[in-house]
């Protein structure tokens, strides 16, 4: 698994985490200016 591994695919992979982790925080700030604080 790790012989067949890609380093493009690693790069790919922290590029989409840390896309969905800028999202997720963006989402967090957008709940918390409209008064909702139960979005984890």
């Amino acid at each position: 698994l790790i012989d067949s591994f890609n380093p493009t695919d690693a790069g790919e992979l922290g590029a989409r985490e840390m896309a969905l982790k800028l999202r997720k925080e963006s989402y967090r700030q957008e709940a918390e200016r409209n008064g909702y604080s139960d979005i984890e």
